[in-house]
This record gives C-alpha cells, structure tokens and sequence, in this order.
C-alpha cells in the first residue's frame, strides 16, 4: 500500500499548506516534461488527493493502519512509514529515525492467538489420524481385492 506522506515527503502532521506546497515541488520534478515518469507524477497527483481532504485522509490512514497490523508493522507517528515491530518493543523508523513503540497485545488478543495455534494443532492432528485411517483402509481393500482375484484365478496362496 501506498504512502503518500512518503510520495509527498511530508511529516503525518503536515498542514494543508504544507501539503499543497509539497505537491508543487514533487509534480515539478516527477512531471514528464521536466524529465520524470507519468507514473510518479500519478502517484503525486493520487497523494495530494487523499492528503488534502481530511476524510479521504482519515479513512486512507484507518485503513493504511490495518494494512500495516495485518503484516506485524507498525506506523512511524512522524512520517507514517511501516514499521516491522517487536510487541511491546521500541524501534527506530529506518526512514525518518524517530522511535515506533508497537503496541503491547491484549489479553484478548494473546487469548485469540492461542485459540488459533491449538485450533491448528488440532487439526493436523485430525487430518494425521484420519490420513492413517484412509491409509490403513485402502490397505485391506486391496489385500481383499487381491486375495478375491487370487481365488478366481485359482492361485489360492
């Protein structure tokens, strides 16, 4: 997911202003007849969309949040970049330096976690026993069907 604080090389707390005046310099230098890419002034022009309306902005960064969790990261408070963080420990963001502290889990979180890790176990668990069961039955029906072609034969053993 994109971050367009990043795109824009704003802090999270930048205002409208800052934010307008970013887009100016970052569209002149991605614009393609200044020598940059079509691309990169999109994802400029995308930026300041999202930025410059409080609730875009708002629902882009709940959602840029949950986009970060789902992969054990944590948004820097300063530049907003992901973070890859230890539960409970202190960081420092690669991109801008300022320490990212992740969240401690909550209990219901780490009551969850160990709720889906023993769900797993169990079933491979099951999936085991049962792929044993599948094993050993297919084994006697072709011992049977064996020892009935043998007797047809007249290969009695």
């Amino acid at each position: 997911m994109t971050n367009h604080y990043a795109v824009l090389d704003v802090k999270r707390t930048a205002t409208p202003h800052e934010v307008k005046a970013a887009r100016r310099a970052k569209a002149r230098e991605a614009h393609p007849d200044r020598g940059g890419s079509a691309e990169r002034f999109a994802a400029v022009q995308r930026a300041y969309d999202v930025l410059s309306n409080e609730a875009q902005r708002a629902e882009w960064e709940a959602s840029y949040t949950a986009w970060a969790a789902e992969r054990g990261a944590t948004p820097c408070p300063r530049c907003f970049a992901a973070v890859r963080t230890r539960a409970g420990g202190r960081n420092v963001c690669p991109r801008c330096g300022s320490e990212v502290v992740a969240p401690v889990p909550s209990r219901f979180d780490r009551l969850r976690d160990d709720l889906i890790d023993r769900s797993a176990d169990f079933l491979i668990h099951v999936g085991d026993r049962v792929g044993q069961e599948i094993a050993n039955a297919t084994e006697q029906a072709v011992s049977r069907g064996l020892a009935a072609l043998h007797a047809r034969l007249g290969r009695n053993r």
